[in-house]
This record gives structure tokens, sequence and C-alpha cells, in this order.
């Protein structure tokens, strides 16, 4: 069957629960993405064997450049999900990419009824720049000013309506591909400038927005376990789950994914707070 959607995940590096995050995502949300193209951009394809999805391999040579020989891996997020609608389907229309620490709570259709070539779909609107009482949002009218950037692929000055966009979930449609490679290169000029792990995600917004496509938030149609305290409760229990089954018995993982419980209680919360508090 031909779909006109794809769904993107991202994982790569020395972290197993990434790996895990990404399966967990697909095992939880199957009854909904049953219904898309999965496409998983990884370093680690060995762990995603009999998983039914579309494998894009990164390799060594990629991992250096889209992250700026080492300095910011964030680049790969952008790179990765160009790379994923290049390589689809011509019958593809549509991608989302949503983050390993995500999870699906509403029917994705929600969001690809949002995408369209003059709409795209992001995590959350953080809000302007100038003026922003957020420290590491302050950084980029701190480290940018009013000064204009360029190099020989773009160039760049902070606006009033420059805004802080989290991408936890990029949707957008095949037709503005092009806006991701736009993005890398404008992430590839700021980075020197602004101390913050974020330029990525503004790069990604302003970019757009510059090419006028309207933002759409859909921080509502998701849960996640990014926070510290979420992932240090929700990354062993993961870990657990595919000692127990297995790293690659799909059916198994489906049958089975409803005993993960990676909601922490009330209890563990508390205590990781007080934990926190005793740190000198």
């Amino acid at each position: 069957m031909k779909f006109s959607r794809q769904h993107v995940l991202i994982c790569y590096g020395n972290k197993l629960g990434y790996y895990h995050g990404a399966k967990y995502q697909i095992l939880r949300g199957y009854h909904w993405l049953k219904n898309y193209d999965i496409c998983v951009v990884t370093d680690r394809p060995d762990l995603f064997y009999g998983y039914p999805i579309n494998l894009l391999r990164l390799d060594e040579r990629q991992i250096h450049e889209w992250s700026l020989e080492g300095r910011n891996h964030f680049g790969i997020k952008l790179r990765g999900l160009h790379w994923a609608i290049e390589s689809a389907p011509a019958h593809i229309q549509k991608s989302v990419l949503l983050d390993t620490d995500m999870y699906w709570t509403k029917d994705p259709e929600k969001v690809q009824k949002l995408i369209g070539p003059h709409s795209s779909v992001l995590y959350q609107d953080e809000g302007p720049i100038f003026g922003s009482k957020d420290a590491s949002i302050r950084r980029y009218s701190e480290g940018l000013g009013t000064q204009r950037f360029a190099n020989d692929a773009c160039q760049y000055e902070l606006s009033a309506l420059s805004r802080m966009w989290r991408s936890s979930i990029i949707g957008v449609d095949h037709s503005n591909g092009s806006v991701l490679t736009e993005a890398f290169e404008l992430f590839r000029l700021l980075s020197p400038h602004v101390k913050a792990h974020t330029v990525e995600q503004f790069a990604l917004g302003e970019t757009l927005r510059n090419h006028q496509i309207n933002l759409i938030e859909a921080k509502h149609l998701v849960g996640d376990w990014s926070s510290i305290g979420k992932k240090n409760y929700a990354t062993p229990i993961l870990a657990e789950f595919f000692k127990k089954f297995g790293e690659l018995d799909f059916n198994t993982h489906l049958d089975n994914v409803h005993k993960i419980k990676i909601k922490r209680p009330i209890s563990v919360f508390l205590k990781q707070k007080v934990d926190r508090w005793k740190k000198p």
C-alpha cells in the first residue's frame, strides 16, 4: 500500500536510550503509524532490523560534516530530515519528524492536516527574541545584536519579528524540502556567534519565516520524557524492556509495549526533587 505521508526519526551516538526511545515511539503509536511510511535515519541500523520501516544509514562522514566537525550535533537533525525527504518515494508529499524522547498522544493525522505548501508545523512558539525573559533566548540578541552576518551560502540579520520555535516536532510539505538545506546553512553561519544549543531550531524557524511559511504549534498532540528527571526514570525502564524481549522482535515488542510505564510515580518525582535540593 502506498501512503502519502512519512514519519521520520533520527537517532545516533553512543547512548542506547535514544534508539530505544525511537523504537518505543514507533511501537506506542503504531496503531496510527502503520498507515505511514516510517523512516529512521541512524548510525545503528542493526538495532532496527525486523521493524517495518525504511532505514537510512548515517556514516561517519555525514555525522562529521553535519555536526560542524563535532561542534554542534543538532545540525544532523536538519540534514537528516532533508535526506529522508529526498529519499522518499515520489508519492510521499509530507514528512513529520518527532524527537526520540517524544510520543504521540493524539492521532498524528491532526498534524498532517496542518501541513501544506504555505504552512509548516513546529513544537512550540517560545516568543520573540528581543525582550525575552529567558536567558537562553537572550543569547541571540546578545550574540547577534544588529549586525549583518554573511557567508557564501546565506546572509542574516536579527529582526524584531525573530522568534524562537522549539523543533521537537517538525512537519513540512515536500515542496518546501529545500528550506531545510537553507536552514542548515544559516545554522552553520550563526553557530559561532551564539552560545546556545538551540541554534538549529532558531535557524529553521527563521528560514521558514523568511519564506513566508506560516508556523503552527503542535505541542498539544504529543507527550514527552525529555527532562532530566523523566529521562532518568524512563531510560532504564526501556532498557529493561529491550533486554527482556531482545532488540529486534517487532511483533513481540508490539504485543507487549502496553506494559511499558514511563510516567514517573509521584513518589519518584518527589524523591528526585529532594535529591536535587540536597546536591551541593
